[in-house]
């Protein structure tokens, strides 16, 4: 192969895989993982914060208890996209922001296994950042 020919797939080589890269640049999507609090609606992390007293498990049970689906909201360590602040809830505990997040994995015994993305909601106080 002659030098320019080289030349041109070497260029050709380098556009190929630099323009992928900066679009999935502009379009980068954080995946967070954490313990957070899950539910499936908006309406029953509200009643969710409504509820809290300082004990996660006693207002889990209470707000399933009222539910249709008994794991209605539950806590996990998830793989989960951010999304949007749906609503603002207080309580005599502080003040939370309802948003939604897009589950993308969850950890379980064989570790952290991706999932079907799900869209649900979680809660946060104020000054939190994350789910």
């Amino acid at each position: 192969m002659n030098l320019t020919l080289r030349l041109a797939a070497i260029a050709a080589l380098a556009f190929v895989t630099a323009v992928p890269s900066a679009i999935a640049e502009e379009n980068r999507i954080s995946v967070k993982v954490g313990s957070a609090l899950i539910c499936d609606t908006q309406q029953q992390v509200e009643r969710f914060v409504t509820l809290f007293e300082g004990d996660i498990e006693t207002t889990l049970v209470a707000v399933n208890g009222e539910q249709p689906e008994p794991n209605a909201c539950d806590v996990a360590t998830i793989a989960y996209v951010l999304g949007p602040q749906v609503a603002t809830a207080s309580a005599r505990t502080g003040t939370y922001r309802i948003v939604r997040v897009l589950v993308v994995g969850a950890l379980t015994e064989d570790g952290m296994t991706a999932s079907e993305p799900i869209s649900l909601f979680s809660v946060m106080r104020d000054e939190e950042r994350e789910a």
